[in-house]
């Protein structure tokens, strides 16, 4: 399974964060045959808040990352289901995430791609779906 949230804050392969924490024990309660779970995110800059992802997109920096898309084509191929949870875009701007996020929708809706995508139902949208950071102990995931 893989799950695709919005950056890394502290997180890493070695150590989670409050928001990997969640979706592990989330996760773990809604889909009973998972495995293992790949945390993929729509940008690959590290930053503590969103704000600083934005900062470094100011500054010049690649905050998708060159290895980013490819990691996804390998987890995407890897995974039975992939849980979209990045948020919205605030504070990044609009027109920024939207290409981001348009680019990461076009990849899980490949034809190779034979998951099946899920998102939170209570709240969010197919195209904004509600962070991770936020989801209930019993939250309901439906298929977009």
């Amino acid at each position: 399974m893989s799950v695709i949230l919005k950056n890394p804050s502290s997180a890493d392969a070695m150590k989670a964060d409050k928001t990997v924490q969640n979706v592990e024990k989330v996760v773990y309660k809604a889909f009973s045959d998972v495995g293992k779970i790949e945390v993929l995110n729509l940008f690959a800059l590290r930053g503590t808040y969103p704000k600083d992802v934005m900062e470094a997109y100011m500054a010049g920096t690649d905050i998708v990352g060159k290895e980013n898309d490819s990691a996804f084509a390998w987890a995407l191929m890897q995974s039975d289901y992939v849980v979209i949870a990045w948020g919205g875009a605030s504070p990044i701007r609009s027109s920024l995430y939207d290409i981001r996020v348009d680019k990461v929708l076009t990849m899980i809706n490949v034809p190779d791609f034979s998951g099946k995508v899920y998102r939170k139902i209570e709240k969010g949208s197919d195209k904004y779906p509600f962070h991770a950071c936020y989801w209930p102990d019993n939250a309901n995931f439906s298929v977009c």
